[in-house]
């Protein structure tokens, strides 16, 4: 995950992926339409995973059921719940993202392949893939942990914003 790095160019309208991984098609550019449609779906998985842990939670909680009525009843004062928004801090972590905002792409941007599809693979359950296809179906897979899929969803999310895309 370290290796990536997202680049906003004015002149394509685009956002330019550096993946830092050794293979034929590291760098992508990706548009705003499959940019917003990937925020969305990473949100999706986010809530979810936030959603599946206060369950957990909530089910440990009534496990304990009769441990919780006892500190009620004796005024003990019970551990605060974590909040979206605090789930999220916690697992993006702390740090600038390695964005570019506004910087236009000195190379020739014809070299870089067109991500005309992004999907999520959920079924590995060591981590989450990210596959950019291009119109010949050929592509790249970006693999994920739970912490790197927060903190690429946040430069992705940054980068979009100074683009004024979102």
């Amino acid at each position: 995950m370290s290796g990536i790095q997202l680049t906003y160019d004015s002149r394509q309208d685009r956002i330019l992926l550096f993946s830092g991984i050794d293979t034929a098609m590291p760098n992508w550019w990706m548009t705003r339409r499959e940019v917003r449609k990937l925020l969305k779906s990473i949100s999706v998985v986010t809530t979810s995973q936030y959603e599946t842990e206060k369950m957990i939670e909530q089910f440990s909680d009534f496990a304990k059921m009769g441990e919780v009525k006892v500190q009620a009843v004796h005024g003990q004062k019970t551990e605060k719940k974590q909040s979206y928004r605090d789930f999220h801090k916690a697992h993006a972590g702390e740090g600038v993202p390695d964005v570019n905002h506004s910087t236009d792409v000195e190379q020739n941007p014809e070299q870089y392949p067109l991500a005309v599809k992004i999907t999520i693979d959920l079924s590995d359950q060591q981590g989450i893939k990210l596959f950019l296809l291009s119109e010949l179906q050929r592509g790249v897979c970006l693999e994920f942990n739970q912490e790197g899929l927060y903190r690429f969803n946040n430069m992705l999310f940054t980068v979009s914003q100074k683009a004024q895309w979102i």
